[in-house]
């Protein structure tokens, strides 16, 4: 993460000295994507109000699709659930719209994530049905891995564990062969958050140690510092 973020401020600093507004926007959008994905949501929500500003000054639908998608897990995460729910809807309006079929798996599932956090399973888990069949007819592998986590984390809150299983087992199998680190500590979490509600303390803590080890390693600092795991790390 930290190389990307090199990256990115090299790309920005790059399209200010050209004064390219497009390869401003784009660099934007990629540097929220990437504080997006390490799970900084105030960097990320910074980068993507700043791009999407930007997209609709210079009139570019492509890239304010992309900023609201960026803008609306972003704001979730930051309790603002209503206005993450808009941005990520008029992110799916956008995309269906302009028959847009990249990246629209992963905005599925996201708006998938956001109605669970939301309390909202049943259109949660139509979201997420769409975000998979969209990935899988794309071939877009972390996507399809994406929404199979969601899926779990959204049959776990549902009492329905044997499925919570199935789809995470699913999303760890295609993480790992991608070698998607993030995607595999995030599925850690949700295996020890199934495993909490079976009531296996057990494995739900062995679990959430493999997530918290490998939220530290990745300087991951929100995800590793959220109150859930002080009692994990007592334990080490």
């Amino acid at each position: 993460f930290a190389r990307a973020r090199a990256l990115m401020e090299q790309t920005l600093a790059r399209s200010l000295a050209l004064r390219n507004p497009v390869a401003e926007v784009a660099a934007l959008v990629a540097s929220g994507t990437v504080a997006q994905m390490q799970g900084e949501w105030a960097r990320a929500a910074a980068f993507g109000r700043e791009a999407l500003l930007k997209a609709r000054e210079i009139g570019n639908r492509i890239y304010e699709y992309n900023a609201l998608f960026v803008l609306g897990l972003a704001l979730a995460h930051l309790g603002r659930r209503d206005e993450a729910i808009a941005m990520q809807e008029q992110a799916i309006a956008f995309g269906t719209n302009a028959r847009i079929r990249i990246v629209m798996g992963r905005v599925y599932g996201w708006l998938g994530e956001i109605y669970l956090m939301a309390g909202r399973i049943d259109d949660a888990r139509t979201a997420i049905e769409r975000g998979h069949e969209i990935s899988a007819a794309q071939g877009y592998l972390a996507e399809v891995a994406l929404c199979d986590r969601v899926r779990g984390e959204i049959e776990t809150a549902a009492g329905n564990y044997a499925a919570a299983a199935e789809h995470l087992d699913a999303a760890r199998t295609r993480y790992a062969a991608l070698d998607a680190r993030p995607g595999l500590a995030r599925v850690d979490a949700a295996l020890g958050r199934l495993a909490e509600a079976r009531g296996d303390t057990i494995k739900a803590t062995a679990h959430f140690r493999a997530a918290l080890d490998a939220f530290i390693g990745m300087e991951m600092h929100w995800e590793s510092g959220t109150s859930r795991w002080s009692a994990v790390s007592s334990q080490q």
